[in-house]
C-alpha cells in the first residue's frame, strides 16, 4: 500500500528543502548572530535570517546591518559593532522585525 501512495505522489515525509516562502523583510541585509539566546536557539535564528532573504555572516564588517546579540557574546564582537555605527538587536527585536 505504501509503495502504491508512493507512487502516486502522496508525500510521507516533510520535505526538508521546502521553499516556503517567508517574505523578503531582510532582503539585501548581512546580519551576525552571536551569543546565547532565550526563545530560539543560534541555529534555529540563522534559519528564520535565511527564511526572509537575509545573508548570514561570522564576522562584523563595515557591510553588516544587524548583529543579533545574545546572552554571554563575545565583546569583541560588541565593541567592533559599536565601532562601525552596526545596529544591534536583541532577540526580540530580530523577532518583531521579521514580524512586522
Amino acid at each position: 500500500m505504501i509503495a502504491r501512495l508512493k507512487a502516486s505522489g502522496v508525500k510521507l515525509a516533510l520535505d526538508q528543502t521546502s521553499n516556503e516562502n517567508y517574505g523578503n523583510k531582510l532582503s539585501g541585509l548581512t546580519l551576525v548572530v552571536s551569543g546565547v539566546f532565550f526563545k530560539y536557539d543560534r541555529a534555529s535564528i540563522k534559519e528564520m535570517i535565511k527564511q526572509h532573504q537575509g545573508k548570514i555572516t561570522s564576522s562584523i564588517s563595515s557591510k553588516t546591518d544587524y548583529l543579533i546579540a545574545g546572552d554571554n557574546m563575545g565583546p569583541a564582537k560588541k565593541e567592533k559593532a559599536l565601532n562601525l555605527g552596526v545596529s544591534i538587536l536583541t532577540e526580540m527585536e530580530f523577532l518583531q522585525l521579521i514580524e512586522e
